[in-house]
């Protein structure tokens, strides 16, 4: 810990015959641990000017994500309304269909009936012919 560091160079300064170093061997330290301690606090501010940006980041994706939420639930309520509307359509497409198929069949009917008719009467005039020749 730069504390502990500092604490023992504050020892060496005030007695440094006691460690045997010489007063410029002791400035030399206590330079170093101002050095250190300066260069840490350039780190740390960077390390928050950092911080800051990555907590704006996540501010704007937590805007852009309710955003999303929003479009989603909208766009969800959109796609029930169209399957509303494609099942009803799809219903009222059933029923028409089943109605021209029963005109289709009826008109099939009628028109079957319809050439018999013309036939039989054809015959009966052949008939006629051939018994009146």
């Amino acid at each position: 810990d730069l504390e502990d560091l500092d604490d023992a160079v504050r020892a060496v300064i005030e007695n440094p015959s006691r460690f045997n170093l010489t007063t410029r061997e002791s400035n030399a330290r206590k330079q170093f641990v101002d050095q250190t301690r300066r260069k840490m606090q350039i780190l740390l501010q960077e390390q928050d000017q950092q911080l800051d940006g990555v907590m704006h980041t996540v501010l704007n994706m937590r805007e852009i994500a309710s955003t999303m939420n929003d479009e989603l639930a909208d766009q969800s309520m959109l796609i029930d309304d169209l399957d509303e509307h494609v099942d009803r359509t799809a219903g009222s497409l059933q029923k028409a269909m089943k109605r021209m198929n029963h005109f289709i069949k009826q008109n099939e009917e009628t028109k079957a009936t319809c050439c018999i008719g013309i036939l039989i009467m054809v015959l009966i005039i052949l008939l006629i012919l051939v018994i009146v020749v």
